[in-house]
């Protein structure tokens, strides 16, 4: 059996939930922790969400699907938003256009909290 090494934390930040990854972000790895961290959250608390990608070292289109299937979660049950930073792979980010996946890219966490305070 493989060794999981993927780790996730979270913080608030003026009222936006920051969720960190840390490790691989895979069908293998992450086995669906990141949307089961964003739908906890948005059940509690909220509806602004800011995924920092940088520490992810891997990803595959399974990863990419599940920040997608949050993204859509956060929008339906709450009419929020979820927003990715810190995109350090261009191999992810080649993945998320070739995806199509349509989720606000912001280059770093500061300018992803501004965004959410001028919409």
């Amino acid at each position: 059996m493989q060794d999981r090494n993927f780790k996730i934390s979270h913080r608030k930040l003026q009222g936006i939930l920051i969720v960190a990854p840390v490790g691989r972000l895979t069908l293998d790895e992450s086995d669906g922790t990141l949307l089961a961290e964003v739908k906890t959250y948005v059940i509690d608390q909220g509806a602004k969400v800011i995924v920092d990608l940088s520490k992810v070292i891997y990803t595959d289109a399974s990863g990419i699907s599940e920040i997608s299937g949050a993204s859509s979660f956060v929008k339906k049950e709450r009419g929020g938003e979820l927003k990715l930073v810190n995109i350090t792979s261009k191999k992810t980010l080649d993945l998320i256009r070739m995806m199509k996946i349509e989720i606000p890219l912001c280059p770093d966490l500061g300018t992803a909290v501004q965004s959410f305070s001028l919409s």
